[in-house]
């Protein structure tokens, strides 16, 4: 994806459409389906990164339990 270009669109975008697209997403990261994938494809001693919004940057790690 194209981070840049679809920041440059969201600025173009109403309060409304905003929210709207917040709230798809917000529906998309609980949706049952997607998370199972994802967990289906998780081993332990696996690495993987994951985003850590308050430095806005991809952490590296190692999965070594599942809670």
């Amino acid at each position: 994806m194209d981070y840049t270009t679809i920041l440059q669109e969201l600025n173009k975008a109403s309060l409304f459409d905003l929210h709207r697209l917040q709230s798809a997403i917000y529906q998309e990261l609980l949706n049952p389906k997607r998370i199972e994938q994802i967990k289906a494809q998780l081993k332990i001693g696996q690495s993987i990164s994951y985003f850590d919004p308050k430095s806005n940057d991809l952490i590296d790690a190692v999965i070594l339990k599942f809670k």
